[in-house]
């Protein structure tokens, strides 16, 4: 058996046999794989409501978590709807609970089918053909929302189906859920509130969507706020406005139909009448508000007597007999209180009163009120001066019954004689009065001031130590009455009415003295400490000696220079120059521009027209208000002037004569001048000289009419000024112009020209007339005029500045020159 076994044969039959099954397993287990299905089960039902749910079951072949549920109308196109996982058994059973979308159009072909989405496997389709329904649409209502008043008697209510066929179901007050019924709703108004009622409609076994009936059940009113009214007997008829919206007035508490017209009260007769009066707001009426008017009787008038006074006595409030008084004005404005008369002056006029009874107030009485016046005496004097030690007049004033009252409050009937041994002790003088009575009546008092005036004396306060340019405040004390008058012992005189204090500016330590002070009574005497002494520190300025004793004008000058003493604020240091005078009331000193002190040292410049010369050096301080002077630098200082020329030589020469031009000159020689000259041809070209002496002459060779122009002067202080720097030198021809070209005979100067060009035809007789045209670079003529005179001028004012041509023509000869207008 063994041998067998191990046969050669029966293990390559063996072999056979185990690769056999091998395959065998291979292709079992793949097809196991890939035969993975999910079929989508038949349906429970054949039609379905859109909106409505169904539920589908699927089998399938492999383990899956996530699914969904789609829909197809007869194409090939689905459509994910929503679904949710019902039950699943084991791994091949599933049942999915979806919706049918609410849209759905009605039709007889859609499909259903299960789709996986790991992994992802499409499910065949259901073999049941389902019938979608279309939804019904909401059924109509009659209105959206209602309103009622609470407690208002209601109905049922009503809605309308779309078609014929279909049937109304009611669900009351619930959106979801419940059972719809046939019978309409019915709509309760005993609570307030707003209540959202349901309905809708079945066709074809569908049903609607719930359509709403909004019911809002409004509270009642508020009673109107209303106030009882106290109306006086004939006065006029009051307006009655309780606090509310569309009233209406009852005459009753119950039933009635009401007035939306408020009654109108009968103030004639006195009496008591209630009213009932609702609102309605928010179509709501209220309940009812009971409001009472009572008509009350008027009562008399208050009694009063007339009031009379006399100015200035004790004032009183008016009074009348009567309870709950009201004071009037004659204009009939009311008084807060009873008035009170004021006898201040006299016065005449007439005051209203009532009283208020029950609420009432009365017709108005009239009390007439006067205060009697009483003219004030007339007075000789209000203010009477007198002398101290004098004789004095009794006071005097005219009226009836005089009555006088003296500074100590002593009363006379005789006027009174005021003392003048001693000076009045008030400064503001002693004060009587006088009043006079007539008709009982004492009028007002009259003043009169006496003022008994001592002589006068003054002293003066105000010692102290300043320094010079600095004002002292000086204290002037003064007894007696003023005005007063003083001198004092510098020649300062002044008046006051009063203690005053004055300035003083000594310019050095000096004394105040009391010499002389009066007022209206004469000329009194100096009080103690009847003078002061203001003592003046002087600073002072040392100029030093000059760094350079010779300077140029025009140059900078540096010096130093000491100070002792203090200068005030503001104080400014400068450097003045004055020349050297034998006659001491010639020397002025004259500021140098850009003076500028540091550190002890300050720097200034020469002015440049300084004439040559000794000068005087030295530092001053603006010190405000009381300058301070220097002392002279020891050091005289000599000053180079800087040069000026003057040229002179017009004259008229014949062609190739010779000539010159002179130069004068000021300031330290040797001098460098330079000059050029200028033809109609043009300008020439600088030429410089050198002179020594003044004035000083060189030659000149003009062949024509030639201005000569300086154009600089210097010396070893540099460069200097022109005055009369230019000169013309006319230059006649010899021959006629018959006899030359026109060309060599024309002279047109100055080129270039700013305002005028002068133009010179040489030989030209007043037989001949020449034509001067002006043309710009385009052709255009600016300018056009004849001449017969041998100089002409052409105005070049109105020109804008450039290039023109000068065109002269004499006869059938013509020339040209190019002029330049600046």
């Amino acid at each position: 058996m063994a041998h067998h076994l191990h046969s050669p044969k029966l293990c390559e039959r063996y072999r056979e046999r185990l690769f056999i099954t091998v395959i065998f397993f291979i292709s079992f287990v793949y097809h196991q794989v890939s035969a993975q299905t999910l079929d989508t089960e038949p349906l429970a039902v054949t039609s379905v409501c859109a909106g409505s749910q169904i539920d589908v079951t699927g089998l399938r072949t492999a383990a899956s978590s996530d699914f969904t549920i789609q829909l197809s109308n007869g194409g090939t196109t689905y459509t994910d709807i929503p679904s949710f996982l019902l039950s699943a058994s084991g791994r091949y059973e599933i049942t999915y609970r979806a919706t049918i979308p609410a849209n759905t159009p009605g039709g007889t072909n859609y499909r259903i089918r299960i789709v996986s989405k790991s992994p992802d496997m499409t499910g065949t389709p259901s073999p049941t053909i389902l019938t979608v329904k279309a939804k019904p649409n909401l059924p109509t209502v009659s209105i959206s929302s209602l309103s009622f008043c609470q407690g208002q008697a209601s109905g049922a209510l009503s809605a309308t189906a779309t078609d014929a066929a279909a049937t109304l179901l009611w669900y009351g007050t619930s959106a979801t859920g419940g059972t719809g019924t046939l019978t309409p709703a019915q709509l309760s108004t005993t609570n307030s509130g707003v209540v959202n009622y349901y309905v809708t409609q079945r066709l074809n076994e569908c049903e609607s969507d719930r359509a709403s009936i909004v019911v809002e059940v409004k509270p009642p009113s508020d009673a109107p706020t209303v106030q009882s009214l106290v109306v006086c007997q004939n006065n006029p008829t009051p307006v009655i406005q309780p606090t509310g919206q569309n009233l209406l007035w009852y005459t009753s508490n119950n039933g009635g139909t009401g007035s939306s017209t408020a009654p109108v009260v009968n103030t004639s007769q006195t009496g008591q009448t209630t009213y009932y009066i609702s609102q309605t707001t928010n179509g709501c009426e209220s309940p009812r508000a009971a409001l009472t008017v009572t008509v009350a009787p008027t009562p008399s008038a208050p009694g009063v007597s007339a009031k009379i006074l006399c100015q200035f006595a004790a004032s009183e409030p008016v009074t009348a007999v009567g309870e709950g008084l009201r004071w009037y004005n004659i204009d009939g404005n009311k008084f807060e209180s009873a008035p009170v008369i004021t006898t201040d002056k006299g016065a005449s006029f007439s005051l209203l009163v009532s009283q208020t009874v029950g609420g009432c107030e009365s017709p108005k009485a009239t009390l007439s009120v006067m205060v009697l016046t009483t003219p004030m005496p007339a007075v000789t004097k209000a203010t009477v001066e007198i002398c101290q030690g004098t004789s004095a007049q009794p006071l005097e004033a005219t009226g009836t019954n005089l009555k006088w009252t003296d500074p100590n409050g002593n009363v006379t009937t005789t006027a009174p004689t005021p003392p003048t041994s001693a000076a009045s002790a008030n400064p503001n003088g002693d004060v009587y009065y006088v009043t006079q009575t007539a008709n009982g009546c004492e009028s007002p008092k009259v003043a009169i001031t006496v003022f008994v005036q001592a002589l006068p004396t003054m002293s003066i306060v105000g010692s102290t130590t300043t320094n010079v340019g600095v004002e002292v405040p000086l204290k002037l004390s003064f007894t007696g009455i003023g005005s007063y008058t003083y001198k004092l012992s510098t020649g300062l005189v002044g008046a006051a009415l009063k203690d005053t204090t004055i300035l003083v500016l000594p310019t050095q330590t000096t004394e105040y003295k009391v010499t002389e002070v009066s007022n209206k009574c004469g000329t009194g005497l100096p009080a103690n400490g009847s003078s002061a002494t203001v003592t003046v520190l002087v600073p002072a300025i040392q100029t030093l000696a000059l760094i350079s004793a010779t300077v140029c004008a025009g140059a900078s000058l540096t010096t130093s220079f000491s100070t002792s003493g203090n200068f005030n604020s503001g104080n400014v240091f400068k450097l003045q120059l004055a020349k050297v005078e034998t006659d001491t009331t010639k020397i002025v000193y004259v500021d140098m521009p850009n003076s500028l002190a540091v550190n002890g040292q300050i720097s200034g410049n020469i002015p440049t027209n300084t004439a040559a010369g000794s000068y005087w050096v030295r530092v001053v301080a603006t010190n405000p208000k009381i300058p301070i002077n220097g002392k002279n630098s020891p050091t005289l200082l000599t000053v180079r002037a800087l040069p000026a020329a003057t040229l002179t030589g017009n004259q008229t020469i014949y062609e190739g004569q010779p000539s010159s031009l002179t130069v004068l000159f000021s300031g330290e020689a040797p001098f460098a001048i330079a000059y050029r000259d200028s033809t109609s041809s043009g300008l020439g070209t600088i030429q410089s000289l050198t002179a020594t002496t003044s004035p000083y002459a060189f030659a000149i060779t003009p062949k024509k009419t030639t201005y000569y122009y300086l154009t600089s002067v210097s010396n070893g202080c540099g460069m200097g000024s022109l005055t009369n720097r230019v000169v013309i030198v006319s230059v006649n021809p010899v021959l006629g112009v018959e006899d030359q070209p026109l060309a060599d005979a024309v002279e047109v100067y100055p080129v270039p020209a700013t305002t005028n060009v002068t133009v010179r035809i040489n030989g030209l007789s007043t037989a001949q007339t020449a034509v001067l045209e002006l043309t710009d670079l385009t052709g255009h003529t600016t300018n056009r005029q004849e001449t017969r005179q041998a100089t002409s001028s052409l105005s070049l004012d109105q020109h804008p500045a450039g290039t023109y041509i000068l065109n002269i023509q004499v006869g059938d000869r013509r020339a040209s020159r190019r002029i330049v207008k600046l």
